[in-house]
């Protein structure tokens, strides 16, 4: 651990930032069942009620994961370990949850989704989207905006670390 940061111990967590999580979280989900619900599936039935906060409730857990993870890297002391640690925490969830959504579309079907075999490979390595392939699940966007953070804090540890000699300003 890196002892000009010990004090951002991992068992620290801060309430105050699992609570706004937890209402970013809240406001994605009453968006999606709400406000969104409609244009997914039209002829479902129509939700008693129309919340479109849920963008901001993305928007909220994208800052507080930048700077929760900011703290972590920092922590992590070395770039590779950190960009690990970043796999083995999303990776194997994400591998699920994307094997149940597959499995979901193409036994039971969704209304406006089809997927193919390509497809559900190129969504596992969570790059999809760099390569112009759609997601399985919609939900899946913010992945790539995660691993575009994490890739710019890899190169910015690397710099910290004068491994990777950048251009002083």
């Amino acid at each position: 651990m890196n002892p000009k940061y010990s004090s951002l111990k991992q068992s620290h967590r801060s309430r105050e930032l699992d609570g706004l999580r937890g209402v970013a979280i809240l406001l994605v989900l009453i968006g999606h069942f709400s406000a969104t619900y409609p244009v997914y599936f039209p002829s479902g039935p129509t939700p008693p009620f129309s919340i479109y906060f849920g963008g901001m409730g993305v928007q909220l857990f994208f800052m507080i994961s930048g700077y929760v993870i900011l703290i972590s890297a920092l922590r992590q002391g070395s770039a590779v370990r950190y960009l690990i640690n970043r796999a083995v925490r999303l990776y194997p969830a994400y591998w699920v949850a994307l094997a149940i959504s597959s499995l979901i579309i193409a036994t039971v079907g969704i209304e406006y989704k089809t997927i193919t075999a390509p497809q559900v490979l190129i969504n596992a390595t969570m790059f999809h989207r760099f390569l112009f392939v759609d997601n399985v699940d919609d939900v899946y966007w913010t992945l790539a905006i995660e691993w575009q953070f994490y890739l710019l804090l890899f190169v910015l540890l690397l710099w910290k670390k004068n491994i990777l000699p950048i251009a002083q300003c």
